[in-house]
C-alpha cells in the first residue's frame, strides 16, 4: 500500500474514533438526571468492586473480614451477657409474692444465669421489717430491687369437699331484655340518678321516691366489665317498679380449696362466680356457705362436659359459714366455728408459690361421690409465668385411671380442687378444656390467697 493511502486511512480511523467519541458525550449529556444517576452508580460499583479486588490481591481481605467478625463477636457477646440479662431483669416485676419458707430456704426467682440474687432484710423505724431480693449482675452490680410480700398463712388446712353457695349481687341484675330501655339479659344496674342501688328492694325504693309522671331516668349499668349510663324514660304511677324482671341473687356450687386454720377464713371455687341463668360474672355483695350432697356424676363424652350432681344439704343448721367476696381467683368468706365442713377437713399441707410449680406429676384433691375427698394423679403439663392474677395460670392432664373411668376426667363441679405438688398446696383447678376434657387450666395458690 502507498504511503498516500496509509495516511488517508489512518485519517478515517481517527475520524470515527473521535466521532464515536462524541457521540458517547453527546448521549451523556442527553441522558435525563434519572439515566445519569443509574450511570454514575454503575461505574463507582466497578470501581468498588475493582478496589476490592485490588485489597484482595494484596491480602488485606482477610483483615477485612477478621475486623467484620471480631466485631460481631463483640456485639453478640454483649447482648448474651449484659443486654439480654439486664432486660430480663429489669422487666421482672418490681414485687413478688412467697411462702415464709420459700423465703427462708433463699428461693430464687427464675431469672437469666448471670443474674445473682441476694435476700436483704431492711428494718424499719416502727421494729417491722421489709424483705427484698437484689437482682445484681454476675453477683456483683445491682440491677433491681424486688420486693417480696411473704404469704399471711404458711400452712392450710386443705379443702377437697364440695360446698354450695347463695350469694347476694351487688346490683340488680336484668333477667331478660327491655330493648324499650336499651337494657339487655345480664346488665347489673348500679345507680340510678346518682342513687347506689344493691338490692331489688333498694332500687324499688330509689323509684318510690320520685315525683308521679314522666320524667327521664339516669341508669348506670355494667354490662361485659365496662360501666355505662343511659336515660330511660319512666312514668312513675306509684308503683315503684321499671315493668321488667330483676334479681339481686344467684346460687353457685364449686369444690373448697382451703380453709385458714387461725381464722377460718376460706377459698373456694377458683374462679368468678358465674350467673347460670346469664352466663355473667357476678360481683359478690354478701353471702351463705352451705354443704352439699353429691347424688352422681355425669360423665364427660368427647366434646361434652360432665357434671357433679349435687343439692345444697338441709339440715338443723345448715349455713356453713358466710361469703364475703369474689374475684377471678375464687369465692372468699369464713366458716363459723362449729361448722360441718371445717371438721370434716383435718389434713394440713404448707404451700407454696407460683415460683416452686414445676412441670411433672402431681395430685388433684376433690370428692366425685357421697364419700370422703381423694387424691388422684394428674401431670402438670405446662406452667405460665404470670406478672398478675390470671385464672389460667398451668395446665393439667388427669391420668389417674379411676378418675378417668368414673368421669372422663374434669367435670363441672370440680372447680376450686385444690392441686398439690411434692407435698405442698401449689394451685387449684378453674376449668376445664371443652377439646380434651382430661385437661384442664389451675390458678396458682398465691393468686387465690388474699
Amino acid at each position: 500500500m502507498s504511503s498516500s493511502a496509509v495516511a488517508a486511512s489512518r485519517h478515517l480511523s481517527v475520524s470515527f474514533i473521535s466521532k464515536r467519541r462524541m457521540m458517547k458525550s453527546n448521549s451523556l449529556c442527553d441522558m435525563s438526571p434519572r439515566s445519569r444517576s443509574i450511570r454514575w452508580r454503575r461505574c463507582l460499583r466497578g470501581s468498588f468492586i475493582n478496589k476490592y479486588s485490588t485489597i484482595a490481591h494484596n491480602g488485606n481481605m482477610k483483615k477485612f473480614l477478621f475486623v467484620c467478625l471480631t466485631i460481631v463477636f463483640i456485639v453478640s457477646a454483649l447482648m448474651y451477657f449484659i443486654v439480654m440479662p439486664i432486660a430480663q431483669a429489669n422487666g421482672f416485676p418490681s414485687e413478688v409474692r412467697l411462702s415464709a419458707e420459700e423465703y427462708e430456704q433463699r428461693a430464687t426467682l427464675p431469672m437469666h444465669r448471670f443474674i445473682g440474687q441476694e435476700h436483704v432484710d431492711v428494718a424499719a423505724v416502727d421494729g417491722t421489717s421489709h424483705k427484698y431480693i437484689d437482682l445484681k449482675l454476675f453477683g456483683l452490680v445491682k440491677v433491681k430491687r424486688v420486693k417480696v410480700d411473704v404469704l399471711p398463712v404458711t400452712e392450710v388446712i386443705v379443702g377437697g369437699m364440695p360446698v354450695g353457695f347463695t350469694v347476694k349481687m351487688d346490683g340488680v341484675m336484668v333477667v331478660e331484655n327491655a330493648p324499650h330501655y336499651g337494657l339487655t339479659k345480664g346488665d347489673v344496674i348500679k345507680r340510678v340518678n346518682g342513687a347506689p342501688v344493691d338490692s331489688i328492694a333498694g332500687f324499688n325504693v330509689v323509684l318510690g321516691m320520685l315525683s308521679e309522671g314522666k320524667q327521664m331516668l339516669d341508669v348506670e349499668f355494667k354490662r361485659a366489665g365496662e360501666m355505662i349510663i343511659t336515660q330511660v324514660e319512666y312514668a312513675n304511677r306509684g308503683t315503684g317498679s321499671l315493668g321488667i324482671w330483676l334479681k339481686d341473687e344467684t346460687t353457685g356450687m364449686g369444690t373448697l380449696t382451703y380453709v385458714n386454720p387461725v381464722n377460718n377464713n376460706f377459698a373456694a371455687l377458683g374462679h368468678n362466680v358465674t350467673d347460670h341463668e346469664t352466663g355473667v360474672h357476678v360481683d359478690v355483695r354478701s353471702g351463705d356457705v352451705y354443704r352439699t350432697n353429691v347424688l352422681g356424676v355425669g360423665k364427660s363424652q368427647g366434646r361434652r362436659v360432665g357434671e357433679l350432681r349435687s343439692t345444697l344439704r338441709q339440715g338443723s343448721s345448715p349455713k356453713q359459714g358466710t361469703v364475703t367476696s369474689s374475684n377471678n381467683g375464687g369465692v372468699f368468706g369464713c366458716l363459723f366455728a362449729d361448722s360441718e365442713i371445717l371438721q370434716d377437713a383435718s389434713m394440713m399441707y404448707p404451700v407454696a408459690s407460683r415460683y416452686s410449680v414445676r412441670p411433672g406429676t402431681a395430685k388433684l384433691r376433690t370428692t366425685i361421690d357421697s364419700g370422703a375427698p381423694r387424691e388422684y394423679d394428674i401431670e402438670i403439663l405446662k406452667t405460665h409465668y404470670q406478672a398478675k392474677r390470671a385464672t389460667k395460670s398451668m395446665v393439667i392432664r388427669v391420668t389417674d385411671k379411676e378418675l378417668l373411668e368414673k368421669t372422663g376426667g374434669i367435670v363441672h363441679g370440680m372447680s376450686g380442687s385444690p392441686i398439690i405438688q411434692n407435698g405442698k398446696v401449689v394451685g387449684a383447678l378453674t376449668h376445664v378444656i371443652v377439646g380434651d376434657t382430661t385437661k384442664g387450666y389451675g390458678i396458682y395458690i398465691d393468686f387465690v390467697i388474699p
